[in-house]
């Protein structure tokens, strides 16, 4: 619900900034119906002349993103896919599109267009305010391509964390640290019964989370008894991170570690 709040906000920001400058550009066209015989360009830049058809060009671009992510128009398939929890895939959607040439090159062709028409949209914007002062002219002037700049760096480095992750779940990266402190920590809270768990390890393959460790329980513990630490320890690290699955191998207590390389957790510790 906030996101569809804030899809629309950002619709009716659009649908304002779209109404009060084909408004403008009206009053500009009738204060002089007549065009120019000789149309020479003094100061104007190639932002400031096409910011007619750069507006438009985002117009379709912003409708275009809106059928493809959105509405899941342009790519059905991969939009009705659910991840492992059985909801929207929005990563696996982002990624998979990005897999597609055609709309890598609509969407970093949108970005450049973005930028040329931001370059100039705040100069632009203050000057239409009656804002302009030959002392702030240069800075307003520069202030724009800086920010058409910092989007477009915002945009980038989201992609390079879409690229990161998928590069990271392609080559079994381990969870991050935080991540592995909580599932110890659940291990430690959840192992009553058990001596130890020792050498947790943990992978991830796309949006899957692996978990790996030895239990290692008394002896003379029954069978039951030993599965159900196990299934009481699955369950808490599956709430805790969804989509994780959970191999432990249960052994005895002839196999206490007093150091265990790739983690230990004692009970009681």
């Amino acid at each position: 619900m906030a996101l569809w709040g804030v899809r629309l906000t950002l619709l009716a920001i659009l649908a304002v900034h779209l109404g009060l400058s084909i408004r403008l550009a009206v009053h500009n066209r009738r204060a002089r119906p007549a065009g120019y015989v000789v149309r020479e360009y003094r100061r104007a830049t190639l932002a400031s002349r096409t910011m007619a058809l750069t507006g438009s060009l985002l117009v379709l671009f912003v409708v275009f993103h809106l059928l493809h992510l959105t509405a899941g128009v342009v790519d059905p398939a991969a939009h009705n896919r659910l991840d492992i929890r059985g909801q929207r895939d929005v990563f696996g959607n982002v990624v998979h599109a990005f897999q597609n040439p055609l709309l890598v090159v609509i969407y970093l062709v949108g970005q450049a267009v973005l930028g040329l028409h931001l370059s100039h949209a705040l100069s632009s914007s203050l000057q239409t305010l009656g804002m302009e002062h030959p002392m702030l002219d240069r800075l307003f002037r520069g202030a724009g391509p800086l920010i058409a700049m910092l989007v477009a760096l915002n945009i980038l480095r989201l992609g390079w964390h879409v690229v990161r992750d998928s590069l990271g779940g392609l080559m079994d990266e381990a969870l991050p640290a935080a991540d592995l402190e909580r599932i110890e920590s659940i291990v430690r809270c959840e192992m009553a019964g058990a001596l130890q768990a020792h050498q947790v390890r943990t992978r991830r393959a796309g949006p899957r989370r692996f978990v790996e460790f030895h239990l290692v329980v008394p002896g003379a513990m029954r069978v039951d008894d030993a599965h159900a630490i196990c299934d009481r320890l699955e369950d808490a690290i599956e709430d805790a991170l969804p989509g994780t699955e959970v191999v432990i191998h249960v052994e005895p207590d002839t196999h206490l570690q007093d150091a265990a390389p790739g983690g230990r957790v004692d009970r009681g510790a």
